[in-house]
């Protein structure tokens, strides 16, 4: 398989052959360091910013965190919050697996696994770095942008868009990296993903606003 960049619009302008010659190529794992680095950079250069704006949650979170100090503790524990669901995740499709197949692991899963999650964590990424920089421009105080995306109107449907269009997008994802992995049928990869991508959406949601 060739480069980074072939292997990430591959996974999702053309997964159906792409994620089998992910799980082939030994440099897989490679690969998935830079998607991590595609995926968080650009999410913690927009934490960076709303830290520095002095921002406040704009939905009530679930961690009882002062709204003042949310976004400098979120940056803090971002790595293990985000690899922890991950490898839970993985793991538990992996033992779901083992009613199929013995023959696989679950640490050559995880690349796959993320490269299945790189449409919505890129939307997010994209959207929440977008907004971050046309406040830290002036373009919006951040008490109007506040006001703005709780509001109906475009910007909380571009919030709901991305929400729920990442996460329908990457169900067929992971369905078609387990099938590349395990060597399952459709029926049953799609049955796995659908058990387990929702446990992974809820805890990101839970946890990053």
């Amino acid at each position: 398989m060739k480069g980074f960049s072939s292997v990430l619009f591959g996974t999702i302008a053309r997964p159906a052959s792409t994620f089998p010659k992910l799980v082939e190529d030994p440099r897989q794992n490679i690969h998935a360091g830079w998607l991590l680095a595609v995926l968080l950079g650009p999410w913690a250069i927009a934490v960076i910013i709303w830290v520095y704006l002095k921002a406040i949650p704009w939905v009530p979170t679930f961690i009882k965190i002062p709204d003042e100090s949310y976004y400098f503790w979120e940056f803090v524990g971002a790595l293990p919050v985000f690899l922890l669901p991950m490898v839970m995740v993985a793991g538990t499709i992996h033992l779901l697996s083992r009613f199929f197949t013995r023959e696989k692991t679950m640490e050559e899963f995880l690349p796959p696994f993320l490269f299945a999650l790189n449409v919505p964590f890129f939307l997010f990424a994209i959207h929440d770095i977008g907004y971050a920089l046309i406040c830290l421009s002036g373009v919006w105080t951040v008490e109007q942008f506040r006001s703005l995306i709780t509001q109906p109107g475009l910007l909380m449907y571009i919030n709901i868009f991305v929400g729920v269009g990442g996460f329908f997008w990457g169900l067929p994802l992971m369905a078609l990296a387990i099938k590349a992995y395990y060597g399952l049928s459709l029926g049953k990869s799609w049955l796995l993903s659908l058990l387990c991508v929702p446990i992974f959406h809820i805890w990101v949601w839970v946890f990053f606003r």
